[in-house]
């Protein structure tokens, strides 16, 4: 068109459309170059397993796809969390958060994330967990410890009868009670909710010390001094199967992290999935030790003995140093009928462990096995001297002292399981081996 071609006043209205259009024009420019870009919190990479880099990558790209998306930032939260990147979990979480507050997920892996270090603000997740989630056992168990560990007794109390109300048979949430007793003074009421809640692998060893606070407290000391010692030799509580970090476990992508998802399946009578997630493992890891000898227990567990043979020497040839191979090896031997090949896996084991009071046992039973009692005899104490708790090891000196008819001796160990465990069922039935009883 040409301009000059129109009359003056038409000329002068088609320059201020030309104005408004390049105004509008030129802000729909600028507003699209000034569109801010988006910028997303830092995650580790140096010196991070290549496996996690990628999986925490692979959820870092759905966030640039598509920012406005709160299940896309609390994604990356989550592969943070699962494998043990808590502090950088926790803005990613946040942000998820802040844009769908219904979402329980968010506030609870960032209270757990927050306990560690910023313990006021993880409680507050955490409550706010449980509002969004009222019928959740789990969560409201997590809260009840995170109260009772800030010596929040009153509320602690409230969340862990819930828990008890909807789950019965909770030994955490049995065991939370029972401390809260004991802090406050009350070691008998607090003794029934520790006994139950010491038969139960996830709260036993805390359950068995607090009985024995509570029969301190109580002046019932050869009870408190017994149980004290049956505390020091169980192994350290197993950790709850809280479904939500169950079902985050997918991610959990260091070899770590890995081996203690398989570890979990075998606590839950998962064999198969836990052999499963084992070779896949091994095949990216061949060098990694522990997960080698887990496969073997597993292997066990599911009675495939050759395996389990093999694995055991793959696992030796690979660290042949490492005691509970040679443990692993003797008990496989034994199987076989191989008693002395047994005792000399044993005797390497203390070779590198000489405390280990299970392999002393192990070797007694050998020493049994080929008529020498008297070498039995010297490797049961030598189990008692490092683990002077071990029942089953004073049950067994009772029962050799009483075929010998040495009344004293076995009298001695009998006395010592009654202390350890009163009215245990194999040592009543010794006792009634005793004359004069």
């Amino acid at each position: 068109m040409n301009v000059t071609c129109l009359p003056v006043g038409k000329r002068r209205w088609f320059a201020l459309l030309l104005l408004i259009s390049a105004a509008v024009g030129g802000g729909t420019y600028l507003g699209w170059r000034s569109r801010p870009r988006v910028v997303l919190p830092e995650v580790p990479s140096a010196g991070v397993e290549p496996a996690v880099v990628a999986e925490i990558e692979q959820a870092r790209s759905t966030v640039l796809a598509d920012p406005n998306s709160a299940p896309a930032w609390g994604q990356v939260g989550l592969v943070l969390f699962a494998n043990d990147f808590y502090g950088h979990a926790i803005p990613w979480l946040e942000q998820a958060e802040r844009m769908d507050p219904t979402d329980v997920r968010w506030p609870y892996f960032r209270g757990l994330a927050l306990l560690l270090e910023h313990p006021e603000e993880g409680l507050e997740a955490l409550r706010r967990a449980t509002i969004l989630a009222p019928r959740d056992a789990f969560v409201r168990l997590r809260w009840a410890e995170a109260l009772l560990a800030a010596d929040s007794l009153d509320e602690a109390e409230k969340a862990f009868t819930e828990v008890i109300s909807q789950q019965p048979d909770n030994a955490r949430a049995m065991l939370g009670r029972g401390q809260i007793l004991l802090r406050r003074g009350d070691p008998a009421a607090a003794i029934p909710l520790l006994e139950k809640a010491s038969s139960h692998p996830t709260a036993q060893k805390a359950a068995l010390s607090g009985l024995a606070e509570a029969y301190q407290r109580l002046a019932r000391q050869d009870q408190a001094d017994a149980i004290r010692q049956r505390a020091a030799d169980v192994p350290p509580d197993t950790p709850w199967m809280d479904p939500k970090i169950v079902r985050i476990s997918v991610h959990q992508v260091s070899r770590r992290g890995r081996l203690e998802k398989a570890l979990n399946l075998m606590r839950t009578d998962r064999a198969d999935d836990a052999i499963a997630e084992l070779l896949r493992l091994l095949r990216e890891e061949p060098d990694f030790t522990e997960a080698r000898l887990a496969l073997v227990r597993a292997f066990i567990v599911s009675h495939d003995l050759s395996r389990a043979e093999e694995e055991v020497q793959n696992a030796l040839a690979t660290d042949p140093s490492h005691p509970d191979a040679h443990v692993l090896a003797g008990g496989l031997a034994l199987v076989r009928g191989d008693i002395e090949g047994a005792e000399a896996a044993y005797r390497r084991a203390l070779e590198h462990r000489p405390s280990d009071a299970v392999a002393w046992f192990n070797v007694a039973d050998c020493r049994l096995r080929r008529n020498d009692r008297p070498g039995a005899i010297e490797a049961l104490k030598q189990a008692l001297r490092y683990r002077p708790g071990f029942v089953v090891a004073h049950l067994k000196l009772a029962e050799m002292f009483l075929d010998a008819q040495q009344w004293s001796a076995a009298r001695v160990h009998l006395d010592a399981v009654d202390r350890i465990q009163p009215n245990h069922p194999q040592a009543v039935t010794l006792k009634n081996r005793l004359p004069n009883r």
